[in-house]
């Protein structure tokens, strides 16, 4: 495997690029899209994520210490790990409504 350390790779494009089991430590993707783009067994660990726009997004998987938009959405210390659909399977309706009154700012 190719490693990338110290690379200033901004402005380049990466498609049909099968980038799976990849590392990624202090990585900038400032301005980064990512569109039809599959994220299956993908882990985020300390990531802050703000000016970030999520539309037509379904998550499903181990949820711990989530907030959005300061709001805690995430189960905190216990951990909800969903069914998660298989490959080619629609996933199951999971969504859970926010308390009335909470809500994005």
């Amino acid at each position: 495997m190719t490693d990338f350390i110290d690379e200033d790779l901004s402005g380049s494009r990466f498609e049909r690029i099968n980038l799976a089991g990849s590392r990624f430590e202090r990585i900038n993707l400032s301005g980064a899209e990512f569109s039809a783009s599959d994220m299956v067994d993908t882990r985020f660990r300390g990531v802050q994520m703000r000016g970030v726009e999520l539309s037509d997004v379904d998550i499903y998987g181990e949820i711990g210490n989530l907030t959005i938009n300061g709001v805690d959405v995430g189960p905190g210390e216990r951990r909800a790990r969903p069914e998660v659909p298989r490959a080619g399977q629609d996933a199951p309706d999971q969504r859970r409504r926010l308390p009335r009154g909470v809500g994005c700012r």
